[in-house]
């Protein structure tokens, strides 16, 4: 997914220099989403056609989860437009996503954002048409994080809200 993202670099020369080393920056952020394989009915290996991701309290949100914008070269800064949205839609191609790993880790670009009190919920729908939803960095401890331009934020997600991640045995 980084090899999608656009990037800036800027470098001041005030000479003529034969190699210029340029610090590349991206304005977006990646949340890389650990995804059980029975996401959407326990024990069964789901193949998504989509998941939506919006804040648990639209009210406790004041950011933007995508949106567009330009990007000043200068000052390597995004300035976001107008346009934006509290929501992020993923739809898989044709046939699906199939989660066949014990976890398979599904990256998601965002805008920088501070994590609001209560976090996000997740939808993940499947092909057959099930649908099931929980939440992320919902516990009182995320609320306040900042996820910033250029990070990697790694999530693990549970069937439910409580956290808990389940173990396959033998381990």
């Amino acid at each position: 997914i980084m090899s999608y993202l656009p990037f800036t670099a800027v470098k001041k020369v005030t000479s003529v220099v034969p190699t210029v080393e340029f610090d590349a920056t991206t304005p977006f952020s990646v949340l890389n989403l650990s995804v059980p394989s029975d996401i959407v009915e326990e024990g069964k290996p789901s193949t998504l056609k989509s998941l939506v991701i919006t804040p648990s309290t639209p009210s406790n949100f004041s950011g933007a989860l995508a949106g567009s914008g330009e990007i000043n070269a200068d000052s390597c800064s995004f300035v976001l437009s107008s346009n934006h949205s509290n929501s992020i839609t993923v739809t898989f191609p044709d046939g699906g996503l199939k989660l066949s790993e014990a976890n398979t880790v599904i990256p998601v670009v965002i805008l920088p954002l501070t994590v609001p009190a209560d976090g996000f919920d997740i939808e993940f729908n499947d092909i057959d048409g099930s649908s099931n939803q929980t939440s992320f960095l919902s516990q009182d401890s995320d609320a306040g994080t900042k996820i910033v331009a250029g990070s990697i934020y790694n999530v693990n997600i549970t069937r439910s809200s409580d956290g808990v991640v389940p173990v396959t045995f033998p381990v």
